[in-house]
């Protein structure tokens, strides 16, 4: 894991105090460029519990930099006031994996199982202790043993990335304080086919958080909260332009059902994290049927998605995203007139 050197600049999400403020400041100062440490909180002993995460610096912004070390009086200055706010703060990392990876147990039989039941899992075949949810590229299913567990593996292609992307939005949701996005807790494991095969096969164990899998129910249920999910849309701008994930369709952010007792749902899951590519792709849609994220929110939302992106550096066009828009407008505009004729027929 990496480490906290005297050049990692530490952020904290909300400077409370002015000491804390200038920090930041002084920290800034020194960073072209690599890991920042985000403060997400504190240790019984007082430590500041941090995630480390990348941080890009544009070239206007380093060039700037550089330029004000010639001075030297200002980083001087800079340098032992970083040393002073420095000296009394203490980190422990956090490493996202062992987060994401919390309370997932995966048992020998489990594993067992799965080997026995491989060649029917890879033929995509109906067996009574599978329950399948997906026999596309990725193939994703429940043990009827095991209902706490989603599995899901491709036949074709490694599994490993889609982990690795996991962790990632593990690590950005932690760091930047998303807590309207939920990341399943997951572990990856191997199998064989056997003692003797030189095949292995990466399946990813994942919590079941009981989301509807259908992709018209989740559009209705995002158009029934659609209020309630303003931070949330903001929350996953955010993440999108931070990860480049392209691959948002309802059914890939469905909303986690709250607990009785609890509010309206205001939290969606990141379902399936294959797909980190573009963020323009990730806002607008692409090839691969992603319908992008203003193609699954209110009309009125999209210019303040829009501000979003662009306050993380991406550029939409803007006619594409009048279009998009404007589709959206008809798309609400039908279903209205389909629901308000559904209660006139008493459908």
């Amino acid at each position: 894991m990496s480490k906290i050197n005297f050049f990692t600049p530490i952020i904290y999400n909300s400077p409370h105090t002015f000491k804390s403020s200038f920090l930041k400041k002084a920290d800034n100062y020194f960073h072209l460029g690599g890991k920042k440490a985000y403060v997400i909180g504190q240790t019984k002993n007082k430590q500041e519990k941090v995630i480390l995460c990348e941080s890009k610096v544009s070239l206007f912004d380093k060039i700037g930099k550089v330029a004000s070390y010639f001075t030297v009086i200002t980083p001087l200055f800079m340098l032992g006031t970083k040393a002073v706010l420095r000296s009394k703060h203490h980190f422990k990392i956090i490493d996202p994996r062992r987060k994401l990876e919390k309370n997932i147990d995966i048992s020998q039989d489990t594993v067992s199982k799965i080997e026995k039941l491989l060649p029917k899992i890879l033929g995509k075949k109906d067996d009574d202790a599978i329950d399948w949810l997906s026999t596309g590229n990725n193939l994703v299913f429940k043990l009827k043993e095991v209902p706490n567990l989603v599995f899901k593996v491709n036949p074709t292609r490694t599994s490993r990335n889609r982990f690795a992307n996991m962790i990632k939005a593990k690590r950005v949701c932690l760091a930047h304080r998303l807590d309207h996005l939920v990341v399943p807790h997951a572990k990856q494991f191997i199998v064989k086919p056997s003692l003797s095969s030189p095949r292995m096969y990466a399946f990813i164990a994942e919590e079941n958080l009981h989301v509807n899998p259908t992709t018209s129910e989740q559009q209705e249920l995002h158009r029934t909260h659609a209020i309630k999910l303003k931070e949330t849309w903001k929350q996953l701008a955010k993440f999108i332009a931070l990860t480049e994930f392209n691959d948002v369709k309802p059914v890939n952010i469905p909303l986690v059902p709250e607990k009785k007792g609890f509010e309206d749902p205001s939290r969606i899951a990141l379902v399936d994290l294959e797909h980190m590519e573009s963020a323009v792709d990730g806002f607008c849609g692409s090839y691969n049927k992603s319908n992008g994220l203003l193609s699954c929110i209110p009309a009125e939302q999209i210019k303040d998605i829009v501000k979003e992106a662009n306050k993380h550096g991406i550029t939409l066009s803007k006619k594409l995203v009048r279009a998009i828009e404007k589709d959206r407008l008809q798309e609400i505009e039908h279903h209205k007139k389909v629901r308000e004729f559904h209660e006139k027929k008493g459908i």
